[in-house]
C-alpha cells in the first residue's frame, strides 16, 4: 500500500458505470443475476439489501427480462451472474457457470489473493481503494454506495420542521467502538469547547449504553440500533466523523459514508479530510468546507458552524440536497444495471 501511495505501483483503469446512458440492445437478454451475501453484515446492508428493492424496480422501468436473487447460499439454480460480496465461492463450476463478480469495501487484505478468480471486481467504498484493485486486476469498477430512500425522506422532513439551529444542544458521533479514538483525539477541545456553551455529546455505537462526563459536556452512550438510528442521530444538531487514525486503510481508502449518512438525515456534519472521498463530498458543500484534519480546523470549523446558526441550516440544507441528487438508491440501482449489462458479455 505504501507503494500505491508514493506512486510506484502500476495504477490501473478503474470504470464508473453510467447512470444516464441507454442500455446496449444485449442487456435485454434474459438474466439470472444472485447476489450472495454470506453473513448480513451493516457492510452488506449498504451495499446489497438496501439497493435490491429499487434494482428491481429500475429493472421494471427498463422492462429487462432479468430475474435478481439475493441468499446466503449459492445458486442451485443456472445463474448467468454471481455477484459475490467479500466471499470466494469454491473453484468448482457452477450451475449455467456463471460469470464471478467480488463486490467488496474493505478487508483487501483477504481477498488480494483472491482477485484474479473473478471476471470483475465491484469496489463500492473508495475510489482511492478501486485503484490500487486494478493495479492486480484488469476489470476493475467502482460504484459508490447510496443512501437508503426512507432516510433521505425522513431528513427532508426533519429539515422542514425542525433546522439544525433549532434543535437541542446535542453533539452527535457515531461509528464502532473501535473506531472511537479517533473522537477521543478531540475530547480537549471538546471540553474546551463546553465550557462557554451548553453542548451534550451522544455516542451512537456497539457499545453498552450508560452517561458519563467529559469535563464540563455530559455523554450519552446509546447502543446502535438499525431502526432507532434516524431518529436518534436526528436529534443532532451537528455531528463529528473523524476517522479512527491517520492509517491508510483507515484514511486513504475510506467512503464518506457516515458523513453522508448524516446528511441524508438533515444533519450537517463535519468529517476527516485525510480521506480524499470525504475531502470530495463536503468540497460540494457551501464554504469553509466541513472537513478537517488538524485539531486546529476541527475547533474553527465546530465554533464556526455552532456559533452561526443561518450558515448551519444553510449547510445542512445543501448537504441533504447533494445527498438526493447525487448519492439516491435510484442513481445506484441504475449504474449496477449498466454494470451487469457490461459484465454479462465476458461470459464465455
Amino acid at each position: 500500500m505504501l507503494r500505491f501511495r508514493l506512486g510506484w505501483a502500476r495504477e490501473g483503469r478503474v470504470q464508473t458505470p453510467s447512470d444516464k446512458d441507454d442500455l446496449h440492445e444485449d442487456a435485454r437478454k434474459k438474466l439470472k443475476i444472485h447476489f450472495w451475501v454470506p453473513a448480513e453484515t451493516p457492510g452488506a446492508r449498504i451495499a446489497v439489501f438496501n439497493m435490491l428493492g429499487s434494482l428491481r424496480e429500475e429493472v421494471g422501468c427498463e422492462e429487462l427480462p432479468w430475474e435478481i436473487t439475493c441468499s446466503p447460499n449459492l445458486p442451485k439454480q443456472a445463474t448467468d451472474v454471481l455477484v459475490s460480496y467479500k466471499a470466494v465461492p469454491p473453484a468448482e463450476p457452477l450451475p449455467g457457470q456463471p460469470v464471478r463478480v467480488l463486490l467488496f469495501c474493505d478487508q483487501l487484505e483477504c481477498l488480494w489473493g483472491e482477485l484474479k478468480q473473478f471476471a470483475g471486481v465491484v469496489v463500492h467504498s473508495s475510489l482511492p481503494l478501486a485503484r490500487l484493485v486494478a493495479s492486480r486486476h484488469t476489470r476493475v469498477w467502482f460504484i459508490e454506495e447510496c443512501e437508503h430512500p426512507a432516510e433521505i425522506a425522513a431528513g427532508q422532513e426533519r429539515l422542514a420542521q425542525s433546522p439544525p439551529s433549532g434543535r437541542p444542544p446535542v453533539l452527535a458521533w457515531h461509528g464502532h467502538r473501535h473506531t472511537l479514538e479517533g473522537l477521543l483525539a478531540l475530547r480537549p477541545l471538546l471540553e474546551n469547547f463546553a465550557r462557554e456553551r451548553e453542548v451534550r455529546l451522544r455516542l451512537i455505537s456497539n457499545h453498552p449504553a450508560g452517561n458519563e462526563q467529559w469535563g464540563t459536556p455530559p455523554v450519552e452512550r446509546v447502543a446502535y440500533d438499525d431502526e432507532a438510528f434516524a431518529a436518534l442521530a436526528g436529534e443532532a444538531r451537528l455531528g463529528l466523523t473523524p476517522t479512527r487514525n491517520h492509517r491508510m486503510k483507515h484514511c486513504l481508502f475510506k467512503p464518506s459514508s457516515r458523513l453522508r449518512r448524516l446528511y441524508a438525515l438533515g444533519v450537517p456534519a463535519i468529517g476527516e479530510s485525510r480521506c480524499p472521498m470525504v475531502r470530495e463530498f463536503a468540497g460540494e458543500l457551501p464554504t469553509p468546507h466541513p472537513c478537517a484534519n488538524s485539531p486546529a480546523e476541527w475547533a474553527r470549523l465546530l465554533h464556526h458552524y455552532w456559533d452561526h446558526p443561518e450558515a448551519l441550516d444553510a449547510l445542512a440544507r445543501a448537504g441533504h440536497e447533494h445527498v438526493l441528487k447525487n448519492y439516491a438508491m435510484s442513481r445506484y440501482a441504475r449504474q449496477w444495471i449498466q454494470f451487469l449489462a457490461q459484465i454479462f458479455s465476458f461470459k464465455t
